[in-house]
């Protein structure tokens, strides 16, 4: 993790602590000590974090971020949505200067399916959304990320089925620190007696595939796959599993996103 790391010394002047910055500040006769002493917390960090990321000293960027920019946010339009059953198909209009590259659906916040660039997508309501009202949000986005949203209210009428396969670990909307190298996926699993495989599938958000495990005849109904972490990003994990006579069940979809950033109050300064 690339920052300023740098002791009070470095940002304010004792003599005059609502001035500007010093610009000099190592003329303060304690600023090497309490330089010193920073420098030394971020090697133990380091060493007592081997496999996370190491923290190093750089310079803040000061140029002009003119690609992230609110004249670049996609408009998003909903036009109608229809609700037949468990199934949802929404029609829209998406367009942003640098292109729309795919959308993402959210209910209540929840990531619930992903779609390419187009005027609307179709998906299938997952387990935990009985009847009632919910929130479904249209949000666009274009190839650096720059997004905007659409919302709507659907009213669902059907009760949803029983589910008999399940992503445990992680869960929908979790981070997951790059603090080791890999991850175990827990995927739970209901009559397992009849189960002739699982498989678990991961993706990135342009569609790239980053993992594909496969596990057959599984005695346990929590089934595990050892995924090897990849570059930071957000990725979306599907598991399937088939049963005796080739019957398919798909587990509802998890999206996390994988991180290299740590927050700084979460390290004891007085180690």
């Amino acid at each position: 993790v690339c920052g300023e790391y740098h002791s009070i010394l470095h940002y304010v002047d004792p003599s005059d602590p609502l001035g500007d910055s010093p610009k000099n500040p190592s003329e303060n006769a304690q600023y090497t000590n309490w330089e010193t002493a920073i420098t030394s917390w971020m090697e133990r960090q380091n060493t007592a974090n081997p496999n996370g990321p190491s923290l190093t000293r750089c310079d803040v960027p000061t140029e002009e971020d003119d690609v992230h920019t609110k004249v670049n946010e996609p408009e998003v339009r909903i036009e109608w949505v229809s609700v037949d059953t468990r199934e949802v198909e929404i029609r829209l209009e998406a367009e942003a200067p640098r292109g729309v590259s795919r959308i993402e659906y959210f209910i209540n916040g929840a990531f619930v399916a992903q779609t390419d660039a187009g005027e609307g997508g179709a998906f299938t309501l997952p387990s935990w959304v009985g009847t009632g009202k919910y929130n479904v949000t249209a949000t666009a986005y274009d190839d650096v990320d720059n997004a905007g949203s659409d919302e709507f209210e659907i009213d669902v009428e059907s009760e949803a089925p029983e589910a008999s396969i399940a992503i445990t670990s992680p869960i929908n909307g979790q981070d997951i620190l790059k603090t080791q190298t890999t991850y175990l996926v827990v995927v739970e699993v209901d009559g397992v007696s009849d189960v002739k495989s699982v498989e678990l599938r991961v993706e990135s958000t342009n569609g790239s595939r980053v993992f594909d495990g496969k596990v057959e005849n599984p005695s346990s109904p929590f089934v595990t796959f050892t995924w090897t972490l990849p570059d930071e990003g957000i990725y979306t994990l599907s598991a399937t599993l088939k049963r005796e006579g080739d019957e398919e069940e798909r587990a509802d979809d998890v999206r996390i996103t994988v991180t290299d950033q740590l927050d700084a109050s979460a390290f004891d300064l007085a180690q």
